[in-house]
């Protein structure tokens, strides 16, 4: 099947795997996606098969997998949305960075967890904790409302 939708040179380097993904296995971008030269142009893998079999891709749109495999060029896992799509697919999925790991934490579950018990307590205010912990009034309000770090 791989062979009769991409030329030679694409379709021999996708493996057909047991769940149904075509996994690339020439070279791969530092982020982990399928890369390959095609006329002079570098292209990532998935979004090369979007643009054969779909058209061009739109400014902003994104080539997303249904089954979350960087290395899948299978049709029928890929699909285009949004950044917002994209994200939104990341979160249902489980895939989202959350608490310490998130690029812009400042605190830790643990701080997190002293804040509520703290403002529990009583005798601790918005911005007696915020002091304490070096953050925003707004964010020890976000924190004890669970309105983030929920996980925790």
């Amino acid at each position: 099947m791989v062979k009769e939708i991409f030329p030679a040179p694409l379709s021999s380097r996708l493996a057909v795997t047991p769940s149904g993904c075509w996994e690339w296995t020439g070279a791969r971008h530092r982020l982990g996606y399928g890369v390959v030269k095609v006329a002079g142009k570098q292209w990532v893998v998935h979004r090369y098969v979007s643009t054969l079999l779909e058209g061009e891709i739109p400014d902003g749109v994104h080539v997303l997998h249904r089954c979350d495999n960087t290395l899948c060029a299978n049709p029928d896992h890929l699909f285009r949305g949004s950044h917002a799509t994209n994200m939104a697919d990341k979160q249902a999925k489980g895939r989202a960075p959350r608490g310490e790991v998130h690029a812009s934490a400042k605190l830790t579950e643990v701080q997190v967890v002293e804040i509520r018990a703290k403002y529990a307590q009583g005798g601790s205010s918005y911005a007696s904790l915020a002091a304490e912990y070096g953050t925003s009034k707004h964010n020890v309000a976000m924190i004890v409302k669970r309105r983030i770090w929920a996980h925790v």
